[in-house]
Order: C-alpha cells, then sequence, then structure tokens
C-alpha cells in the first residue's frame, strides 16, 4: 500500500512538472514573439497581452484549488514552491522590457480602451508578485489617472472596476494615500453608491432566479403528473404499485395474475373448459441463483475479475451458457457505467461545494459579484484613516457591509471576504466598532459559514473588537448563547482555521478572557 501511494505521488509529481513545462514553454513562445515583432507598426499588442492573461489565469485558478491561506500575501512561489503560477510570475517578471512597456506604454495608450483594458488585467493578474512601491511610483501621471478612470460614469465598466483595485493596491504603498486625501475623499462617497446600486442589481437577480427555479420545478411535477397518466393508459395498466414497506409489497403471482393479459388468457381457458392454471410456472433445467449479498463497489469496478456463482448446470447447451454469460457480463459492465456515473456526480457536487466555500474571482469577463470584490479591495486600505472616516460614516459604509452579512447563505464566499476586510479596516474607529455591536453585528458575523473562506476574517473582527475595551464591554452584554457560539466559533478556527485565523482567535482570546462573560463563556464549552 505505502508503495502504491508513493508510486501514485510520483506520477502526480511529474504530471504536474509536465504540465508546468508545457505552460512555460507557451509563455516563453509568446514573449519570443513579442520580442521581435512589438517595434513593428502593425503588431497587435492586445492579442498578446490576452494571450498572455489568460494563461496566467488558468495558473491563478490552480493555485487557489490549493487552498491556500487567503490573508497571506507572500509570493505564491514562496507559500507553493511547486506551482505553476509562482513560476510563471518569476517568469514574467523577468523580462523587464515587456513589464515597463505593459505599464508605460500598454497600460497609458491614449485613445485605446481596449488596450488599456488587456493591460489593467494583465497587471491585476500579476498583482501576487507586483513590487507595488515601483511600479506605481513611475510613470507620475499613471495613479492621477487611475482615479480619473474611477470617478467618470463615461469610464468603460470594465475598466472602471479595474482602476478602482489598481488603486487599492497603490493606496497600500506607504505615503501614497496621504498624498491623495483629496482624491479619496471624492472617490469614496461613488465608490459606495456604486456598490449600493451593484448590490441591489445582483439581489434582483437572485430573485429572478429564484423564480426560474420554481417555474422549473412546477413544470417538473406538471411533466411528473401527465407521465403518471400515460402509465395509467399504457401497457403495464393495472399492474399492482409495488411498495417497500413492510406487509405492503404483493407477490409475484399476485402481480402477474392481476395483469390485464393474464385475466383475458384465463377467460378464454375456461371457456374452452380448459384448465387454467392460476400462476403461470416456467420450467427450465436449471436456474440462475442470485447472490445472497450484493455485490461491493470493489467488484463492480473489477469488470472481468467478479466473481459469479457456478449457477449454470453442466448438462447446459454451450450455446446458451455463453448467451447467460454474455448477459451477465452486460448487466455487470451496465452496473458499473452506473457506478462512474455516480462518482462523477459526486465529484461535480464536490467541486459545485469547493466553489461555493471559495468563491469566485475571474477578473474576466467581469460579473457583478467581482465588481463589487474590486471595488472594496479599494475601500480597504483607505479604511482606517482617520480623516476619511467621515465620507465612509455619512456614505452609511457599515450599514452597506450589514447587508452583505444579512445574507451569507446567498452571497458569494469571496464577495463576503473582500466585505469583512473593509470592516476590518473600519473596526479601528471606536465608533464602528460600538456601532457594530448594537446593530446585531457580532450574531451576524456569526452567521458566516466556519469551512468557508470568510471565516478567517471573522476571526480578525472578533480580534479587532476584543482590542476595544468599550467595544467589548457592549458584547458582554449579549446574552450567553451569543457567548457560547461566540466563544466556540473562536475555538474552532484555533483548531480547524487557516493559521492567520488561528492567530487572530488566538488574540481574541488574549484580550477577551479578561472580560468574566467570555471567561465563563470558555469554562461552558469545556463542560
Amino acid at each position: 500500500m505505502i508503495t502504491s501511494r508513493s508510486t501514485h505521488s510520483l506520477h502526480q509529481s511529474t504530471s504536474s512538472h509536465m504540465r508546468q513545462a508545457n505552460v512555460a514553454g507557451q509563455l516563453e513562445a509568446i514573449l519570443a514573439v513579442w520580442e521581435a515583432e512589438n517595434d513593428t507598426t502593425d503588431f497587435d499588442a492586445g492579442a498578446t497581452i490576452i494571450g498572455i492573461a489568460e494563461l496566467m489565469e488558468a495558473a491563478a485558478e490552480e493555485f487557489l484549488q490549493q487552498d491556500p491561506d487567503p490573508l497571506d500575501d507572500r509570493h505564491p512561489s514562496r507559500t507553493h514552491p511547486s506551482c505553476t503560477y509562482g513560476h510563471l510570475l518569476k517568469m514574467l517578471f523577468r523580462n523587464t522590457d515587456f513589464m515597463n512597456k505593459l505599464i508605460l506604454s500598454y497600460l497609458m495608450a491614449r485613445d485605446n480602451t481596449a488596450l488599456n483594458v488587456a493591460a489593467a488585467r494583465l497587471l491585476l493578474d500579476l498583482l501576487p508578485g507586483l513590487d507595488c512601491a515601483v511600479v506605481f511610483s513611475d510613470p507620475e501621471n499613471l495613479i492621477p489617472q487611475l482615479y480619473r478612470w474611477a470617478e467618470s460614469d463615461d469610464t468603460d465598466p470594465t475598466l472602471r472596476a479595474y482602476s478602482f483595485c489598481l488603486l487599492g493596491v497603490a493606496l497600500e504603498v506607504t505615503g501614497v494615500a496621504a498624498n491623495f486625501k483629496n482624491e479619496n475623499s471624492i472617490l469614496i462617497p461613488i465608490a459606495l453608491n456604486r456598490l449600493k446600486e451593484l448590490l441591489r442589481k445582483m439581489n434582483e437577480e437572485i430573485v429572478e432566479e429564484k423564480d426560474d427555479d420554481a417555474d422549473a420545478i412546477y413544470m417538473k411535477c406538471d411533466s411528473a403528473q401527465s407521465g403518471a397518466a400515460d402509465e395509467e393508459e399504457g401497457p403495464f395498466a393495472g399492474m399492482l404499485n409495488e411498495s417497500f414497506q413492510a406487509d405492503e409489497r404483493p407477490s409475484h403471482a399476485e402481480v402477474v395474475w392481476r395483469s390485464p393479459k393474464c385475466r383475458d388468457a384465463a377467460s378464454i381457458r375456461s371457456v374452452a373448459n380448459e384448465p387454467s392454471p392460476s400462476i403461470p410456472i416456467l420450467r427450465s433445467s436449471s436456474t440462475l441463483r442470485v447472490p445472497s449479498q450484493p455485490l461491493d463497489r470493489a467488484e463492480l469496478h473489477a469488470g472481468s475479475r467478479v466473481r459469479r456463482s457456478n449457477t449454470v448446470a453442466v448438462d447446459e447447451p454451450v450455446r446458451k451458457k455463453q448467451k447467460m454469460q454474455q448477459d451477465t457480463n452486460a448487466s455487470f459492465s451496465s452496473t458499473s457505467s452506473l457506478t462512474a456515473l455516480m462518482d462523477t456526480r459526486s465529484n461535480s457536487q464536490w467541486t459545485m461545494q469547493e466553489k461555493l466555500r471559495m468563491g469566485e474571482y475571474r477578473i474576466f469577463p467581469l460579473s457583478i459579484v467581482v465588481e463589487q470584490q474590486l471595488i472594496l479591495q479599494f475601500l480597504t486600505p483607505i479604511g482606517e484613516y482617520q480623516d476619511l472616516l467621515k465620507q465612509a460614516y455619512e456614505n452609511r459604509s457599515l450599514d452597506l457591509i450589514l447587508q452583505y452579512l444579512s445574507g451569507t447563505r446567498k452571497r458569494d464566499s469571496r464577495l463576503i471576504f473582500n466585505a469583512l476586510k473593509y470592516l476590518t479596516s473600519l473596526l479601528v474607529h471606536r465608533k464602528i466598532a460600538l456601532d457594530l455591536v448594537a446593530s446585531n453585528g457580532v450574531e451576524l458575523l456569526l452567521t458566516v459559514d466556519r469551512n468557508s473562506m470568510p471565516s478567517v476574517v471573522v476571526g480578525t473582527c472578533l480580534y479587532y473588537l476584543s482590542y476595544s475595551t468599550d467595544a467589548m464591554e457592549k458584547v458582554c452584554l449579549l446574552p450567553d448563547r451569543t457567548l457560547d457560539r461566540l466563544v466556540e466559533y473562536c475555538a474552532w478556527l484555533l483548531e480547524h482555521g487557516y493559521e492567520s485565523g488561528r492567530a487572530a482567535a488566538t488574540m481574541f482570546f488574549i484580550h477577551a478572557l479578561q472580560f468574566r462573560p467570555i471567561l465563563s463563556a470558555s469554562i461552558r464549552s469545556m463542560d
């Protein structure tokens, strides 16, 4: 068994290296063409950029499927040394000529929106490996251009959303936010109003999808009823319906005897004064015995290796014996196909569950969900600034976040993740922390699924609350049931969460256990 597992791991590793080499070869080929032709007048830079972006996005999606810590900002090649995404990032950043032209010429190109969108898209794909302090320091007009795109309603919607996110990355660089204080005070209300509009549209789409699902259910019910009516008139009309509950399943004799054909045959025999057998019996020189125990899945998958009991008599004709074996093989083959189909459905369901847990982040084509994520990524780094709190507070940013949290089961996990990250930046302000507790915000935080990606940010929010004595005094006034859930949630993060989630939960307990109600809830959880 150990040898088998090691062989399987070796095969996976070899396959991964081959796939990585294949993708790296594709990127090298695209860059080689670019180096040879980018100075020609008829060169289509947009096609080259889109080709690289598609490679990077496929590698990034594969990287996200490995479930990395969402709050770990290190280079992918450091957290997952063998991942293709980190390898491609290194390859691309080594080509300084391409990177310089991507920012200076393609992103800043005039009167070429398609090229601007493609360049911004690729730049977002490269964020995990980007040296933001270097990129956003030159050219000097890059950040002002991003503000103009983000502020204007006339900007292409995709380019506008990309600009919001790129600004959020730039504002994390020390000193940038202070240099663009006026621009941020103007853009914060615009961003929040845009989020409210997108949230309203998303809620309308959810209602429409529910209506469509209800219509589909009604159509299925109608078809099922019509199918039942057809069954009453079909060749099996009059047959007894079988029930697998105890004492309700009719015998084989009753089913056969009550069929219309048998009743007609019996009446004909009685008219002809011939003896009519009550039950037609099929006689044969041999019979097939059904195994008393069902076959397990391994036997079903084994195909020709499935053991069969010696059920065929020795004196049977060879042709009949072969036919019976063929029928049995066909039966097992059909069962194996069904089992494979069930496995496929299980894998599909698992993929859907992983998608629900991890959320959506496909920046092209841009969806309403991802556009909201990009805008929230702009708001997050400036939420902690005291001189910008007025704009966030007057435009009811906390109410917007609570709307996202009020339907966590219906929301995209990555969208909730970004909304909670924005909340963490606001919670450094005492006023926001008190308002969150007063607005049942703690209860809403605890509704976030522990197994989902946003749970790691829930731990950070609770840690920030515990750091505020005034906020914790309000938390301690919550019902014991809520406090029990709060302690249980953080304890779960300690055991099962990401590394950053475990760190946040640890800090929560360090600060919160000095409050008697939290300590009492912790003691109750141990009982």
